[in-house]
């Protein structure tokens, strides 16, 4: 038999929570109040989320700040996401995004642009293009990818070579045929 950790807690504050590990002498606490909620350990670690509304929040740990942004427009839904003032990755949804044939998704930063453009989609499988456009080195590439899902097994299949602009039907032919990325999930039992 493995060890045993001994554990403390204690819930009666409403807004706070402190668990103890008392074989290794710690304790955790964790609190929330209004749209704050933060995590707190023994050695002064400490863990912060605040939301702002229901267009975004503010998210800190050791020193490092992540901000996100929604925002509906022309253009779609978009969330922003910046972290430490420096990094931005700017996603948006376009269409219906009830309908694969009518919906799309974008990611953008500085150096990528990805897309992805599902063809079909159902709870268990679905398939569609990916596409990514790296700015500084120049280089794009446009890829079949295939989803399917069987209770606890994902398997997805990625085309190998660049599927450039070919329509749908050229497209289906090429990924029967061409050489495939595959890669199988499994959750345990």
């Amino acid at each position: 038999m493995g060890i045993v950790e001994e554990v403390g807690l204690d819930a009666s504050d409403k807004e706070k929570v402190l668990v103890d590990l008392i074989n290794a002498k710690k304790q955790l606490s964790a609190s929330a109040h209004g749209n704050v909620a933060a995590a707190e350990t023994s050695d002064g670690q400490r863990a912060q989320v605040q939301r702002f509304g229901d267009r975004g929040g503010l998210a800190q740990i050791e020193g490092h700040k992540a901000q996100l942004k929604t925002k509906e427009n022309e253009e779609g839904k978009h969330a922003l996401l910046k972290a430490d003032n420096e990094y931005e990755l700017d996603t948006v949804a376009r269409g219906s995004l009830k309908d694969p044939k009518d919906s799309e998704f974008e990611a953008n930063n500085k150096r990528f642009d990805f897309k992805l453009k599902p063809n079909s989609q159902t709870k268990s499988e679905g398939e569609g293009t990916i596409a990514y456009n790296d700015k500084e080195k120049g280089k794009s590439g446009r890829y079949a990818y295939t989803i399917r899902q069987d209770g606890k097994k994902t398997d997805a299949t990625l085309s190998a070579h660049d599927i450039g602009d070919k329509d749908e039907f050229a497209q289906s032919l090429f990924g029967r045929r061409s050489e495939k990325y595959h890669c199988t999930g499994q959750l345990p039992l």
